[in-house]
């Protein structure tokens, strides 16, 4: 008999999205933090660039962890790092310290590393007929979070008087309670999704070429082709997300406009999460990867040709939503081509990849960013948008996942993360 997935998601779609809640305020100010403290606007981007270096070095550790000992431990460490390394943060601020921020923001970008496979844990939650649908339920519960982050902040800065601190300081400071909260939800779990995630495969017919240590066979073009899309969607999104603050703060905006940039882009980010998830399962995957390519490029060229802050906005959440497609689509051919025991290395390794290619990303946009504006950010963005598009040209054919008779599988789709 089957655990009961449908709490199992709830679960880790609310744990997920209470961490989140500081993410488009992070996002937003992180780069801000350190100009400020740097005065050096061409560092806008070391944020971003130690948040993917940490990505690179635990991203295959974590995905390890997790095929030998199970998600939810992991997931539950990841949470408390990433909490002690705000806190570190938000002291870091008060004393108006920019290597001890950055200390503080690559402790909690290591812990948040972990976090980032919560999408493997929902992953065992479904067969291969539904899991773009369950993945894309997973990541609208994020747009709660991110929702949250506008509100916070002007409450915040109402209490900066008050408190006679900085309101990043006291933004800072509530992310470690945040990550408690997380934390106490993944524990309330049972059992650990990689058990669900064992029975599902063990129900379903055994995938035509499965990916196991020295199996021959194993499908590369796919596994490759996706990782390469995610590579660059992730790459295109961190150039422009990485300055964004830095940029709007440079042109004079408020914060409230600012966080509510990055919040419009994390809902773009997760919001059609559903609705994207759907499409995988009835059209293919490889289809994700051709839409993503195309929000990807529009985006770059508005926002490249047009030099308004209004249309940086709203690329901006064109990006976010291209971005959208590329990672529930290259995730779940990653997840199709794995056996359970084996998806927490594969994703795990391709997250280092994709760190990688965004921490560089996020250098250069800073580089670009100090020398010639937003702009020339925006036609690194464009670039890296064609890797996109190349890699689903090149990928193998996706047909739609072959649904399996509920006989066989009892795992209700319609019940399943609702």
């Amino acid at each position: 008999m089957l655990p009961d997935t449908r709490r199992a998601a709830r679960l880790l779609g609310l744990s997920w999205a209470v961490a989140w809640i500081v993410v488009p305020v992070s996002g937003a100010w992180v780069s801000v933090i350190v100009v400020r403290l740097s005065h050096n606007a061409a560092l806008a981007g070391v944020p971003f660039a130690l948040l993917y270096l940490a990505s690179l070095l635990a991203g295959f550790p974590s995905g390890y962890l997790m095929d030998r000992f199970g998600r939810k431990p992991v997931l539950i460490a990841g949470h408390l790092v990433a909490g002690a390394g705000f806190a570190v943060g938000g002291a870091a601020i008060v004393a108006e310290s920019l290597w001890l921020f950055l200390v503080g923001h690559f402790i909690g970008a290591l812990g948040a590393t972990s976090t980032y496979l919560t999408r493997l844990a929902a992953a065992d939650l479904y067969p291969t007929s539904q899991r773009a649908r369950g993945l894309g339920r997973l990541v609208f519960y994020l747009v709660f979070g991110a929702l949250f982050a506008v509100p916070l902040t002007l409450l915040a800065q109402r209490l900066e008087p008050t408190l006679g601190q900085s309101f990043l300081a006291l933004l800072w400071g509530l992310a470690p309670l945040l990550s408690i909260v997380s934390a106490s939800l993944i524990a309330r779990i049972e059992p650990d999704p990689k058990e669900t995630g064992l029975l599902i495969q063990s129900l379903e017919p055994p995938p035509p070429q499965p990916v196991v240590a020295g199996a021959r066979g194993v499908p590369w073009r796919a596994i490759l082709t996706a990782a390469a899309a995610l590579l660059f969607a992730q790459a295109a999104m961190a150039s422009i997300m990485s300055v964004t603050g830095a940029s709007l703060d440079h042109a004079g905006h408020s914060a409230g406009y600012i966080s509510g940039t990055l919040t419009v882009h994390v809902v773009g980010m997760f919001a059609f999460g559903p609705v994207i998830g759907v499409l995988g399962d009835r059209f293919g995957r490889k289809a994700l990867l051709y839409t993503s390519a195309a929000y990807l490029l529009v985006s770059n060229v508005a926002m490249a040709l047009v030099p308004d802050s209004r249309i940086h906005s709203l690329s901006l959440l064109g990006v976010g939503i291209g971005w959208s497609f590329a990672f529930l689509g290259a995730t779940t051919i990653l997840a199709d081509a794995a056996r359970a025991a084996h998806r927490g290395r594969l994703l795990g390794v391709v997250d280092a990849a994709v760190a990688v290619s965004g921490g560089a990303a996020s250098l250069l946009a800073g580089l670009a960013l100090g020398l010639d504006g937003i702009q020339r950010v925006a036609q690194i963005g464009l670039v890296l948008s064609f890797g996109v598009l190349i890699a689903a040209m090149l990928a193998s054919g996706s047909p739609r996942p072959t649904p399996v008779p509920s006989p066989t599988l009892p795992v209700p789709g319609g019940d399943l993360g609702k």
